[in-house]
């Protein structure tokens, strides 16, 4: 009941109004069940670039076996935060994972989050490992953040990966903001550390996990 509570104070926090749920999908996720789920803009996108499409359906088959996920789309207030993440509401009859994701953006950010997000729920029980080291006061506020984003660079550069052999073009990408800062993410989780305190435009991620450590501990 707690992680519920959590998260959905987390979604309060992150959003002003939702966007359309979407349908339920099973870890045998089909290509035209994901096609019918994500938004039109991206729809579109995915419709043209059938890679992209294979891309993220592999994702989705291989993150969520023997699991339910759902999308939401929010809209963030002006200058909240707009990055896209994950919860395990653990409760029945909700879906085993929610991946939530700012809908006002461009179409191939929209297909970044998404994709990202599933490959970053696969490091679940390393996060949840974290957590519980929080709880119990044997991990402090900095190296929270540092291993919470050490255990996030695994799906980072994954999702670079993917990115670079999808090849798309340069209409594509050229109102993109997240393309430009995956694709630039560095080989080693101590590069990536360093990387993510001096990317122009990027959240300040590090600040992100250490107010979280401290709703942890305040958490009886």
């Amino acid at each position: 009941m707690q992680k519920y509570a959590t998260a959905f104070l987390l979604l309060l926090l992150h959003c002003s109004s939702w966007g359309q749920q979407s349908n339920l999908l099973s870890a045998a996720v089909l290509q035209s069940d994901l096609i019918n789920t994500v938004s039109p803009k991206l729809r579109a996108l995915l419709v043209q670039h059938t890679a992209a499409l294979l891309t993220l359906t592999n994702a989705f088959s291989s993150a969520f076996t023997n699991k339910t996920v759902r999308l939401f789309y929010f809209y963030p207030e002006k200058g909240s935060d707009r990055r896209a993440f994950h919860f395990y509401p653990n409760m029945a009859p909700l879906a085993d994972v929610y991946i939530c994701v700012p809908e006002d953006q461009d179409p191939l950010d929209e297909f970044i989050d998404i994709l990202f997000e599933a490959l970053n729920t696969k490091g679940q029980a390393r996060f949840a490992k974290i957590d519980q080291d929080a709880r119990l006061g044997t991990i402090s506020r900095a190296d929270y953040a540092r291993e919470k984003i050490k255990v996030e660079f695994e799906a980072e550069k994954s999702t670079r990966d993917l990115l670079v052999a999808l090849r798309f073009s340069d209409k594509d990408i050229a109102n993109s903001v997240d393309y430009p800062l995956y694709i630039r993410c560095p080989d080693s989780a101590e590069d990536f550390l360093a990387y993510l305190k001096n990317v122009n435009g990027h959240m300040d991620v590090f600040q992100a996990y250490e107010v979280l450590y401290d709703s942890i501990r305040k958490t009886p």
